[in-house]
């Protein structure tokens, strides 16, 4: 029989780690920020796709999932309409249900959510368009805030 450091049969020290293992992912459901802001109430919020961020200190979190659509006129290029971007985000409080919404950059459409006490607005989106081609998604910023309402 084969033995590993301290004297213990390979079975024995394999069948631990099973058991160990898996005890020791995170179960805790609650959305942790992926990027390490804290932002007063009123600051930029600066976020890619797939970040949140912490606001304030009760506990609020704001999410950037993904750019919805993007019929903003490009730079150089002649447009009938200056057109409309819009941004799919998500709110969280502690014990509260998440609160997804799409905002608007066209001043006519939605462009600030209220969620709970808090008003999430959506400044800017970047990069803004170019005729050289399409903006690859990845590569999107919004620029957010949030005030009390």
């Amino acid at each position: 029989m084969k033995h590993i450091v301290g004297g213990l049969p390979a079975w024995i020290a394999v069948l631990a780690v099973l058991i160990l293992v898996p005890g020791c992912n995170d179960s805790d459901s609650t959305p942790k920020p992926t990027v390490p802001q804290s932002p007063n109430l009123g600051a930029p919020i600066f976020l890619a796709p797939g970040e949140s961020a912490v606001v304030g200190g009760a506990g609020l979190v704001v999410g950037f999932s993904r750019v919805t659509q993007d019929s903003r006129c490009p730079e150089g290029g002649e447009c009938v309409w200056q057109g409309d971007a819009s941004a799919r985000l998500w709110a969280e409080l502690p014990g509260q249900e998440r609160s997804e919404f799409t905002l608007h950059t066209f001043p006519g459409f939605q462009g600030a959510q209220v969620y709970g006490k808090y008003r999430i607005g959506l400044n800017y989106l970047d990069p803004y368009p170019k005729t050289s081609g399409p903006i690859d998604p990845a590569d999107y910023r919004v620029t957010l805030y949030v005030t009390t309402d």
